[in-house]
């Protein structure tokens, strides 16, 4: 049987369900680069444009000058789509009209996420492949579990070469509670017939720790590549790793 290392807790896994942004990838070399090339999309270089630019940041929790989210803030812990109607929404109240300033917004991420420009904003955390393939080979299942939406979900996959070692995908515009709620969990640990007493839920967010502990997981384990630091984490998980790095497998 194998074990599952996570710090000083040795655990029987069957199943380690991995938040994606922040977990996998380094939370700001993406998501802070996203944010900013969106809110400059949208604010001219104006002294009003400047005005409306710290708007924006500030609606979703993020000081660009620092590279700083705030861990409560929408910008860890709401999904895309929720993002970018805060965006919009900001805009309404600076005076455009609501369809002009969502199509603004829309046009302006997709912009900032055009597929020749994925590529430079992935910053593993560790060896994907190698992490994910030894939990695989010691017969223990892999599930992601983000609030990106699915079709930047499976495209950052194919483009970490990890698509293949990971047997569940929950995604943020999937037709299921967003987290904390349990039932994203437990529909992963349903899907792959792995109790949720055997199951790893590890994320960056309070979200992702709130939604193991809520669902049931024998092991939640937070960690320090995305918006939270220790202390935030800490009261939510069994134990903090600086990264996904830190995970091992060990015979029994």
């Amino acid at each position: 049987m194998a074990l599952l290392i996570a710090g000083d807790i040795r655990f029987d896994a069957g199943l380690v369900v991995f938040d994606k942004d922040g977990t996998l990838l380094d939370f700001d070399a993406m998501w802070g680069t996203l944010l900013i090339r969106t809110v400059e999309a949208l604010a001219p270089r104006t002294a009003e444009g400047a005005a409306l630019a710290a708007d924006l940041y500030g609606a979703m929790g993020y000081r660009p000058q620092q590279r700083w989210t705030d861990p409560h803030g929408p910008w860890a812990m709401a999904t895309t789509e929720q993002g970018l109607t805060i965006l919009a929404a900001t805009l309404f109240r600076h005076g455009q009209p609501w369809h002009l300033a969502e199509a603004a917004v829309r046009s302006a991420w997709q912009a900032a996420l055009a597929p020749e420009k994925l590529p430079g904003l992935l910053h593993p955390t560790a060896d994907l492949p190698v992490l994910l393939s030894s939990l695989q080979e010691a017969g223990i299942r892999v599930a992601v579990d983000t609030t990106d939406d699915r079709a930047a979900t499976e495209a950052t996959l194919y483009l970490l070469g990890v698509e293949r070692l990971i047997d569940s995908v929950i995604c943020g515009d999937d037709d299921l509670p967003g987290k904390p709620s349990a039932e994203r969990l437990l529909a992963t640990c349903r899907a792959l017939g792995v109790p949720v007493a055997r199951t790893a839920m590890v994320g960056d967010t309070v979200f992702d720790l709130m939604m193991g502990r809520r669902a049931g997981a024998g092991l939640v384990a937070g960690v320090l590549t995305g918006a939270s630091d220790r202390a935030t984490l800490s009261p939510h998980a069994d134990v903090v790793l600086n990264s996904v790095a830190e995970l091992q497998v060990a015979e029994n």
